[in-house]
């Protein structure tokens, strides 16, 4: 196993540890739905401040040094995470979480891109994604189970697998290991200033990209929904503390399935990326409407689908973003990709926030559904563009006489 196997693994653990049980802890510390709503708002505001800023940090520094960083405000989020009942320290995890969150967005990925070929990029995305996956399940089944032996011991666990990714990480540094096979510069001798200037011109002189990345705007506004609020909802319709952890692993299962039909279907991926993107939300469209029928079966399995779909999702919209990202801005422009997805996040916390106390999670649900269905006309829009390789080729060039 490379270096990016070892780090997706260990936080495919993270997450299944702590995911499905946060909100539940969160939930009976006194927060209601509304108060995670506005906790997930401040979380969302804070990524979309440090989102850019974060991106260019790594483009000056390097990616490793980053996300080193983000590893350390990892570490304190979890340790300090079971005393978030006091709500100063609620807002300031957020603001460290947020950073963390930041930090590594895009990082992880700029780092993967300067070490493969391009051609390799998405898939070795789907394979990383694959196992963390199954890290994911592995843990997320014994998480209900340790939190019910302790509502603190899953953030304690959280918190030390992070502090051995940064030893990982240091160690790597420090041996000076080098894997890139595109001899990419780590960093650009560019002013910060310049760097974003840059990326947001690449970003709206490019109508593919740009219709990709706002269509990640609606998206995040309903998958954010589904991620916040899917534990309240399985309690809601029947489901034991205990069975969150099944379902996530079932949903974790899902995902390492469908991912392993993408990477098998790479090829056809690459050339209709736009298709693959439609259909998925079409689908996820589907499932979301399918929860308001009240079966609590089809409740399941729906909720399920949405928790994996994600991970099919960023592998194809990040591997298709990497083909028309100059390498000197690369971290820059994911951050900006998930910029716009942190401002939809933002307003799913609110909006959200409110239809579930007015009108019950189930409506929020469904609203969420209405609100994806313009992703699927922006895809479109970035389908009718016919000079993808004039404008791959423009790009090309500005980053040469950048450089």
């Amino acid at each position: 196993m490379n270096i990016f196997s070892i780090l997706s693994a260990f936080r495919g653990i993270t997450i299944g540890l702590f995911s499905p049980i946060w909100i539940l802890y969160l939930n009976e510390q006194g927060f209601d739905l509304l108060a995670i709503g506005i906790l997930g708002a401040i979380f969302e505001i804070a990524r979309l401040v440090f989102e850019i800023p974060s991106g260019t940090l790594a483009d000056k520094m390097g990616v490793k040094r980053t996300i080193l960083y983000s590893y350390i405000c990892s570490i304190a989020v979890w340790l300090f995470f079971p005393f978030i009942h006091m709500v100063w320290v609620s807002v300031l995890l957020m603001l460290v979480w947020a950073l963390a969150d930041s930090l590594l967005s895009g990082t992880f990925e700029t780092w993967i891109s300067q070490s493969v070929p391009e051609k390799h990029f998405s898939k070795k995305l789907m394979k990383n994604s694959q196992i963390l996956i199954v890290a994911l399940i592995l843990s997320s089944i014994i998480s209900g189970h340790l939190y019910k032996y302790s509502p603190f011991l899953p953030f304690i666990l959280v918190a030390g697998i992070y502090a051995i990714m940064f030893f990982i990480v240091l160690l790597y540094s420090n041996k000076g290991i080098t894997i890139s096979q595109n001899k990419e510069k780590d960093h650009t001798q560019e002013p910060a200033i310049q760097i974003i200037k840059n990326s947001f011109a690449i970003i709206f002189s490019t109508r593919r990209i740009f219709s990709i990345i706002i269509a990640g705007f609606f998206a995040a506004l309903c998958y954010d929904v589904i991620m916040r609020y899917w534990q309240p909802y399985l309690i809601q319709i029947g489901a034991s503390k205990e069975f969150l952890g099944y379902a996530m692993a079932v949903a974790g299962i899902l995902a390492f399935l469908f991912l392993h039909l993408t990477i098998k279907l790479n090829k056809f991926i690459e050339r209709k990326t736009i298709l693959s993107l439609i259909v998925v939300e079409i689908l996820s469209i589907a499932f979301i409407f399918s929860t308001a029928i009240g079966l609590k079966s089809l409740g399941l399995i729906a909720i399920t689908f949405l928790l994996a779909v994600d991970d099919i999702r960023s592998p194809i919209i990040n591997g298709y973003l990497n083909k028309f990202f100059p390498s000197s801005y690369k971290a820059t422009l994911f951050s900006i990709n998930s910029f716009f997805g942190a401002a939809g996040e933002i307003l799913s916390g609110i909006l959200f926030g409110l239809i579930a106390i007015k009108f019950g999670i189930l409506n929020s649900f469904i609203v969420a559904g209405i609100l994806l269905i313009p992703s699927i006309f922006l895809y479109y829009n970035a389908s009718k563009n016919k000079k993808i390789e004039l404008e791959r080729d423009d790009l090309i060039t500005e980053e040469k006489d950048a450089i």
